[in-house]
């Protein structure tokens, strides 16, 4: 779901292993259809129809929740669902019911809503006999060398800007 730069960049790794790749975006991309040999379907179609739902959607107020039990509902029974995107975009609640449910058999998330995770999350308290069907990653797919590089700059303006007496830039925890 959602064909940006990175799902581009996903459907090329994935065309060496013969996949067939079908994509769903607000519009159309007939050159990265024809480029990459990808079908375009609805939503629900892609639901229905595909082995593996990757997201690579943005946050914003049509996609938060996106992947919710009416989708679920939709998937094979099969599928899994793999979010590398944003934590925003799944109703977690209703990913919890479709793991212990057997809507789908599994899911992989590099984020999960909020973050920093707090400890009673949904997906961190699925019962035992269904754990084994999620698995997590720390969202860090995206730390490249220049994301790192601007990372390390902020942490020393951060450290400058404290010295002086002033508020630091990104607070997460509101102090």
């Amino acid at each position: 779901m959602g064909l940006g730069s990175i799902a581009i960049e996903t459907a090329k790794r994935l065309q060496p292993f013969g996949s067939k790749l079908s994509y769903f975006n607000r519009s159309r991309k007939t050159k990265a259809e024809e480029e990459l040999g990808l079908n375009y379907l609805s939503m629900e179609d892609l639901c229905k129809q595909c082995d593996i739902i990757s997201l690579h959607l943005p946050v914003a107020l049509e996609t938060t929740g996106v992947i919710n039990q009416k989708l679920l509902a939709l998937m094979k029974p099969t599928a899994l669902l793999i979010n590398t995107a944003r934590g925003e975009l799944v109703v977690q609640e209703d990913l919890v019911n479709a793991l212990i449910n057997g809507q789908i058999a599994g899911a992989g998330l590099d984020t999960m809503y909020p973050e920093p995770v707090t400890l009673d999350n949904p997906l961190l308290n699925l019962p035992e006999d269904y754990q084994y069907k999620l698995l997590f990653t720390p969202h860090i797919a995206g730390t490249t060398r220049q994301a790192f590089e601007k990372m390390h700059r902020t942490v020393w303006a951060n450290i400058s800007t404290v010295s002086k007496g002033e508020r630091p830039i990104n607070i997460v925890n509101g102090v």
